[in-house]
């Protein structure tokens, strides 16, 4: 039953479904329901299991991704090859994930469709020194012409000797008053 589950889970998947929040995720559950109901019939399972049956499963790929992002074998069944030292570490920090030694997680591929977002490819991983593909680097200017200022906000209050050289060129030196302040 649990291939068949994420066999559906895929297609689901591929049909951009759960590309929504978690709380509109309902309809899907639903579906899942009636789909594994029809195939299944000695064994209905209702949307709140369907719900629970998906994150037992995506946390089954989370310790299995764990596990094996070392570079560990699998046997001819699926079963991970793991040395003991390397087991006795992985079940002390998940101690859940012991059925690992005896059980396959079942398609690796459809797992990491379904549950993409749990693992990271490595897409956007930049060596040092590597500006092939990043992002467009511009020269800086080192020209000593002047650049006009651009006006920046004031936080204070200003003062009279406060105001800018244009002011002080065309002789207009009208003080700002705030409006609480402004005598009628």
């Amino acid at each position: 039953m649990t291939a068949y589950f994420m066999k559906l889970a895929y297609e689901c998947n591929q049909e951009n479904l759960f590309n929504v929040h978690k709380s509109d995720l309902k309809p899907i559950w639903e579906r899942l329901s009636r789909e594994v109901s029809e195939a299944y019939p000695k064994r209905p399972i209702t949307p709140g299991e369907c719900q629970a049956k998906f994150e037992v499963e995506r946390q089954r790929f989370i310790q299995f991704v764990s596990l094996t992002k070392s570079g560990i074998n699998l046997d001819k069944k699926g079963i991970v090859q793991v040395p003991p030292k390397k087991w006795e570490r992985f079940l002390s920090r998940h101690p859940e994930g012991i059925w690992l030694k005896t059980q396959p997680l079942g398609n690796v591929l459809i797992y990491q469709h379904v549950f993409f977002r749990e693992t990271g490819l490595g897409k956007h991983i930049r060596e040092a020194g590597d500006i092939s593909d990043g992002p467009t680097v511009f020269e800086i200017d080192s020209s000593d012409e002047e650049r006009p200022r651009r006006p920046h906000r004031r936080t204070k209050k200003r003062k009279m000797d406060d105001y800018d050289d244009d002011d002080q060129q065309n002789e207009t030196r009208i003080p700002r008053q705030s409006v609480a302040y402004q005598s009628r």
